[in-house]
């Protein structure tokens, strides 16, 4: 059950003074409060019980009055969703409080509203980014967009400009997808009356993203750095990445303080779910080797830099093809696999690994932290001939063959 109730926090003891009146809203796990632009003086608060002493001043009945509606209203939004993001209580009181400034921005430019959305909530540095980029993006192509404005016709008439740009399929489906999502946030905290934007549908382009077969990760565990040493931080974190299946923003997560037993616990950074690894022998000796003190990992492009020199000196030289779509153009090009490597290979490698050795994949998609089954299927990757391989070995497991 919600509960809704005011409070003051000041540091004054003087009588006479102004004190701010505070609304606090708590509800689970869900604890928020802000401003109600209401004060009174000290005298006549209680900071012991958090309410009006019974001492009379001019004005109290209709400031009580004033709170005791403000009150009824947190209440009876609260009823209206399960949900409480960062600063939900923030925009319930500034529009209680500021009705005509919601009714301009449900008619003119979104870019006001967008930016504090995207100020306030609590996502990581690179989901931030693309917000940001898609605002800046979006400001461009159409700085008098109104909410009414994004429907159909405009997300068809976008779509096209960012492929008339040369971004990727993908990129694009990135873009259109944060786009949604930051109107679906508008449209719940009733910025935006209008839904049409929710009939836009965009298809994916799957990747041609790589994995290392375990072989191959022996491979990178043991190649010779010693002219390059500074690789040799890389190349450890990203092995250790291999048997954990963690995201790069995770790799840090990786110590002695998320280890119990011989189980690792971290809570992902992108999904904010929490995932449990078993400590494999080879993440043990690496940690053993730095006293359980990983070292910090560059920045993911220099990162993945360094990964590609490393591969390249590990011998990965198989050719693959590798196609996108850009500018609505498709095509492709041969690579060898070295060039292909970047730090999300390690994660793909893990799911894939264990996928080909028959791990249940139930087992798998609690390691890496996938929802669905459709979504896990799309990220492995298992060639046809891969396919073949383990239905011909479950017939040798059958048949004694």
């Amino acid at each position: 059950m919600a509960k809704v109730y005011f409070k003051v926090l000041t540091k004054t003891t003087d009588p006479t003074k102004d004190v701010f009146i505070r609304i606090r809203f708590k509800v689970g796990k869900t604890d928020q409060s802000t401003t109600t632009g209401e004060t009174v003086k000290l005298e006549y608060w209680s900071l012991e019980k958090q309410e009006f002493t019974k001492a009379y001043f001019k004005g109290k009945d209709a400031q009580q009055n004033r709170l005791q509606k403000l009150k009824s209203h947190v209440f009876e939004e609260s009823l209206k969703t399960n949900e409480y993001p960062k600063g939900w209580l923030l925009s319930v009181v500034d529009q209680y409080r500021f009705p005509k400034k919601y009714e301009k921005l449900n008619s003119t430019a979104i870019y006001d509203w967008a930016e504090r959305h995207i100020a306030s909530i609590n996502v990581s540095k690179r989901t931030r980014y693309k917000y940001e980029a898609m605002l800046k993006s979006l400001k461009e192509f159409d700085p008098e967009l109104d909410w009414k404005g994004l429907d159909m016709a405009f997300m068809k008439k976008y779509s096209r400009q960012l492929e008339r740009q040369g971004l990727a399929k993908n990129t694009i489906f990135d873009r259109m997808k944060v786009i949604k999502a930051m109107a679906s946030a508008a449209e719940i905290e009733k910025v935006n009356p209008y839904s049409d934007y929710k009939t836009f549908k965009l298809k994916t382009e799957e990747s041609d993203s790589i994995y290392l077969t375990e072989e191959e990760v022996s491979r990178i565990s043991k190649v010779n750095l010693d002219r390059h040493p500074w690789l040799y931080d890389t190349r450890d974190l990203f092995v250790i990445a291999c048997w954990v299946g963690a995201r790069f923003g995770d790799f840090y997560k990786i110590s002695r303080d998320n280890i119990k037993g011989n189980l690792i616990y971290f809570k992902q950074a992108k999904t904010k779910g929490r995932v449990i690894i078993p400590l494999h022998p080879i993440v043990k000796e690496i940690l053993e080797r730095y006293d359980w003190n990983l070292p910090t990992p560059k920045a993911n492009q220099p990162f993945n830099r360094d990964l590609k020199l490393i591969a390249k000196a590990a011998r990965l030289r198989q050719k693959e093809i590798k196609g996108i779509t850009k500018g609505g153009t498709y095509s492709e090009k041969t690579l060898e696999k070295w060039e292909m490597v970047t730090s999300h290979t390690a994660r793909r490698s893990f799911a894939t690994n264990l996928y080909n050795q028959d791990v249940e994949v139930i087992t798998i998609m609690k390691m890496t932290g996938h929802k669905t089954l459709n979504s896990f299927l799309r990220y492995i990757k298992v060639s046809e001939e891969e396919h073949a391989r383990k239905l011909e070995k479950h017939w040798e497991k059958i048949y004694n063959i």
